[in-house]
């Protein structure tokens, strides 16, 4: 399969995928730690002021399911309290929610602090949550070195996901200096915990012969372990060294992707597979766009709508570029102006609904200077 995101592109979605993916299954995993690090027996109360240490050691973990399972503002007044009383668990917890802005404000400073009082009492999870926040400048600046030395003292401690970043840090060499051998070593170290990312990546170091000779085969097999651990890249991966020789097989790793995938990864691997010579991958990459347009983002309906128009459903692309260009996409409008205006018309049944739709969304008195609308009358 020649369909390759390059190692760039891949970088820069993953360092979003581990944002919206590992991270936020991370704050569930703490969550349910916090059955066993923390127990008590009273009714909830929302003010957590009013939660005290003493009731929250004696709560049983049903009780705590009960709490988390429930509405969030609560649940966040129970794990807010928890941190204050200095349960690590909680704090990394309490640190995450307000990172990601869920059931509180989004305050990335507030995050990074928390994350740090975590770290600073032994929590293995605070200490790569504080290397997350340096690297990519969540509360803080960014700081390429202080997060080398916070991942280090994770991988230290046998954390698999500061294992992970210090491979990918050292391996891209962004801000530091590149190392292909020390990140296999640490990707290895985090795959041997059964980390799937890590997985994917030593399968990518066999791929590419760094640091070993070029092994197609045993890429192959690192991608279907971490593939088989839902790592949507690897789903990728063992797609693209499939479709020659299992294609059946290869649309199935594509169509489990596309599902789980974010929406970076959507967006990287979207247009690759529409490049492609097979025609069934051309449909994945319609799939995968598509599905970035539940992000809402202009930019999304634009992609979405000039790859359909490019396989003449003119009707629809005609939907997808008006709702870019409503949303004040520039190359949307400037689309729908040259697509309204083509001077040689598909004598087609879409083609014309297509036509009359643009006009109704976007009338001519709008449309960009210099549109051709009409030329071709």
């Amino acid at each position: 399969m020649d369909t390759y995101v390059p190692l760039r592109a891949e970088r820069e979605a993953q360092a979003s995928d581990t944002e919206e993916q590992c991270v936020s299954l991370e704050i569930w995993a703490l969550l349910c730690s916090i059955w066993i690090s923390i127990v008590m027996t009273s009714s909830p109360s929302a003010d957590p002021g009013d939660i005290s240490a003493v009731r929250l050691r004696l709560l049983t973990p049903q009780e705590w399911a009960s709490i988390l399972s429930g509405d969030p503002r609560e649940a966040a007044c129970w794990v807010h309290a928890a941190a204050r009383h200095g349960f690590k668990t909680a704090q990394v917890t309490w640190g995450q929610m307000l990172l990601d802005g869920r059931s509180v404000g989004r305050d990335p400073t507030a995050a990074y602090r928390w994350f740090r009082r975590a770290a600073e009492i032994g929590s293995i999870d605070g200490i790569n949550m504080v290397g997350r926040c340096h690297e990519l400048g969540w509360g803080v600046t960014v700081n390429h070195a202080e997060a080398m030395r916070w991942y280090e003292k994770a991988a230290a401690k046998s954390s698999d996901w500061g294992q992970y970043n210090l491979a990918s840090m050292l391996l891209y060499g962004e801000g530091i200096e590149r190392d292909r051998a020390q990140a296999l070593q640490w990707y290895m170290r985090a795959a041997g915990q059964g980390h799937a990312k890590a997985m994917g990546m030593v399968g990518r170091f066999h791929e590419e012969g760094w640091e070993v000779p070029p092994d197609l085969a045993l890429a192959a097999q690192w991608y279907r372990k971490a593939a088989e651990g839902d790592d949507f890249w690897s789903q990728y991966h063992l797609a693209r060294l499939l479709a020659d020789s299992r294609p059946g097989e290869a649309l199935d790793w594509l169509g489990r992707a596309i599902e789980g995938g974010t929406d970076n990864f959507l967006r990287s691997a979207g247009p690759d597979l529409l490049n492609h010579p097979y025609v069934t991958f051309h449909d994945a990459g319609l799939r995968a766009l598509e599905r970035c347009c539940r992000s809402g983002e202009a930019c999304d309906f634009y992609a979405y709508g000039r790859a359909i128009l490019n396989c003449s459903r003119h009707e629809e692309a005609a939907a997808w570029l008006g709702r870019a260009a409503r949303s004040g996409h520039r190359d949307a409008r400037h689309s729908l102006s040259v697509f309204a205006g083509r001077r040689e018309q598909p004598a087609d049944a879409s083609f014309a609904k297509a036509i009359e739709l643009i006009r109704q969304l976007w009338p001519k008195r709008n449309l960009p200077h210099g549109s051709h609308e009409g030329a071709g009358q």
